[in-house]
């Protein structure tokens, strides 16, 4: 009776394991993307940088380029600008520039991020299925992460919360 109880059991969980639904939206196309990653992290021995890009439907738009050695970030570089049209006339609203020794000075403009990081929010925050909007994901860096994050059901403008990546390269 024991042996069948033990048997019963195992099965049990083993059948609630196998039933596990996906929690994370496009894991297939992360999970190529994170190895896509991890490749270029050991090949630029984890000296890299990586253009954060914002755009709103006024015309503003961001640049944060942040520079990484060895696994730790030493830089950030930040552009806010508008470009009006016609003529494509752009305008500086601010532009500045934060060493090693001056990161996160600028206390309104989000704590710096390495690319692992940015992975990892990707996984446990941005890419959770979700009812109550759209998650996205895209890898056009070369295979690493350009876009990752979601848009709430019913927004009209500037509703993306998540990443939009320029580009990666190394250093």
């Amino acid at each position: 009776m024991k042996r069948n109880l033990n048997v019963f059991v195992l099965l049990l969980a083993f059948t609630l394991s196998a039933c596990k639904k996906e929690t994370i939206e496009h894991r297939k196309d992360f999970d190529k993307s994170f190895d896509t990653w991890l490749d270029f992290k050991a090949s630029a021995n984890n000296n890299y940088k990586y253009q954060l890009v914002t755009k709103s439907w006024t015309g503003l738009s961001t640049q944060t380029t942040i520079t990484v050695k060895g696994g730790k970030a030493i830089e950030r570089a930040y552009v806010a600008q508008t470009v009006k049209h016609p003529g494509n006339v752009i305008t500086i609203h601010e532009e500045w520039v934060e060493n090693q020794l001056e990161l996160n000075s600028h206390k309104n403009y989000g704590v710096i991020l390495t690319l692992d990081e940015i992975y990892e929010k990707a996984k446990t925050e941005f890419l959770i299925k979700r009812d109550d909007g759209a998650t996205s994901f895209e890898s056009k860096n070369n295979g690493m992460i350009s876009r990752c994050g979601f848009t709430p059901k019913g927004c009209v403008d500037d509703c993306f919360n998540g990443y939009a990546i320029a580009f990666i390269e190394r250093i």
